[in-house]
């Protein structure tokens, strides 16, 4: 779930990519008909009083009323968590100072393994937009925080991330699992420590991209603004480009590498 840190591991999509995400944000005031993720809290909910033992609540605590289809829904994640060997622990915050010390939330469900040296994530996407687990920013940030809570002993452990997102087709099914050792996660978080020192910056850098679609700040940000316009002008341009066989060659080799970054 959402977390309300300055540098929220649900907003590491964006921050992890473009550092002034952050800063431009603040900028803007949110009114409440562009919170789109009323039913998202209201299934958390859910989620979470079903992994703790409780019945589902007929109204979720935002107000949105509990319908046999979301508590349908949700069952997918909670019947993984219960499948865990050991405690979960559900809504628990977690903070990540190897990224920064602004950087914790709370995961929808994680637990450590100390029997076998393993820690395991869950998060629930109950939206329609098609979330990745492979370098998802966000559990990346919750298994550096729990990398933090094992300490050094940790350097022989394995992290198991899942999303579990019920109302999305994807080829892989709802619960899909990322398994990476804790020397591949120090190598993603020297990533997001670097990304979060320039985002709490004076002078974060901006970047465009995927990212931007569900950035609050796109309506203030000039480098999207300037993309736009760029990619305007050329989709206006139909001058015809004949690019001669090796420019083609290393147009290919640049957006394969682009593809394989």
């Amino acid at each position: 779930m959402s977390g309300h840190a300055a540098l929220a591991p649900s907003d590491a999509g964006r921050w992890s990519h473009c550092a002034a995400s952050i800063s431009l944000s603040r900028q803007v005031t949110l009114t409440e008909d562009e919170d789109d993720g009323a039913e998202g809290t209201a299934s958390h909910a859910v989620a979470s009083a079903l992994l703790l033992g409780q019945p589902a609540p007929s109204v979720a605590p935002n107000g949105v009323v509990v319908t046999p289809d979301m508590i349908a829904a949700v069952k997918p994640y909670v019947d993984f968590v219960q499948l865990w060997p050991t405690q979960p622990m559900v809504e628990t915050a977690i903070r990540a100072p190897s990224i920064h010390s602004m950087v914790w939330g709370t995961p929808d469900a994680c637990t450590l393994d100390y029997k076998i040296n393993v820690a395991r994530i869950a998060d629930l996407k109950y939206g329609f937009g098609l979330v990745e687990v492979y370098r998802n920013p966000q559990l990346l940030c919750y298994a550096a925080g729990l990398m933090d809570v094992v300490g050094p002993e940790a350097i022989d452990w394995s992290f198991e991330l899942t999303i579990v997102q019920p109302r999305v087709w994807h080829p892989s099914g709802p619960v899909r699992t990322w398994r990476l050792s804790a020397a591949e996660l120090r190598n993603h978080v020297r990533h997001l420590r670097s990304m979060a020192e320039e985002a709490m910056a004076n002078d974060p850098s901006s970047h465009v991209g995927a990212w931007c679609r569900h950035c609050e700040a796109r309506s203030i940000c000039g480098a999207l603004r300037s993309a736009s316009l760029d990619a305007t002008e050329q989709a206006g341009d139909a001058t015809p480009v004949a690019m001669p066989n090796d420019a083609l060659g290393q147009e290919i080799a640049l957006l394969r590498r682009a593809q394989g970054a």
